[in-house]
């Protein structure tokens, strides 16, 4: 398996410590742009919750950020993240098994993510990645795809992740049936200096 990986923080901001985490990702974006092999971060806003953001970094090597992360990551910094949150964020490392399309960084300003995660029986985890690779493979068909990532959180094999990206929300629209609503949670994408500003009617549709 490949090493790459994305790094997945879930945090829960609320409004009035909205300046504060704004202060935090700027803090860490200059952090991780002098460091070898790490792409973003990328900030996403959660789909009817407009306190709940998607933090995304890409690595070239899962081992080899750990410790450089492990050298450089300073006390400070994290302390800050702490103070603009009320609850401890959610941190997964998704293990990348394939991935195709443009990094973040590259994608249009209106780029919809959308997340699944599903849990396999014990041992049948190969079993639950080719499903994986054959909605993604039915979705390339698709106006307005742009790319996709799976692979497994760093705790357990069997717990397999999906990314995929959308040039806008109607592409999206367009490849949901009614059954799979519920089983995806839907990002729109925050750019710099969006943070303080991030609507709050931004709701399924």
């Amino acid at each position: 398996m490949s090493e790459r990986a994305i790094l997945m923080v879930r945090s829960h901001v609320p409004a009035q410590r909205m300046a504060a985490f704004a202060s935090a990702q700027e803090r860490a974006r200059e952090f991780y742009s002098t460091c070898q092999g790490i792409h973003g971060p990328t900030i996403y806003s959660q789909e009817g919750d407009a306190e709940t953001f998607l933090t995304l970094l890409e690595l070239d090597s899962h081992a080899e950020f750990d410790l450089e992360m492990s050298a450089r990551l300073t006390d400070e910094m994290a302390m800050e993240f702490h103070r603009a949150m009320d609850v401890a964020p959610s941190v997964r490392t998704i293990r990348i098994i394939a991935g195709a399309g443009p990094r973040a960084e590259a994608l249009p300003s209106d780029s919809v993510l959308s997340i699944s995660d599903r849990i396999a029986d014990p041992g049948k985890a190969e079993d639950l990645a080719r499903d994986y690779e054959a909605v993604f493979g039915s979705f390339a068909m698709l106006d307005g795809f742009l790319g996709y990532a799976y692979g497994p959180d760093g705790a357990t094999e069997e717990h397999i992740f999906g990314l995929a990206v959308w040039r806008d929300r109607e592409a999206l629209n367009q490849s949901l049936k009614d059954a799979m609503r519920h089983d995806l949670r839907i990002y729109r994408r925050v750019h710099d200096g969006e943070l303080q500003t991030v609507p709050d009617d931004f709701a399924v549709t």
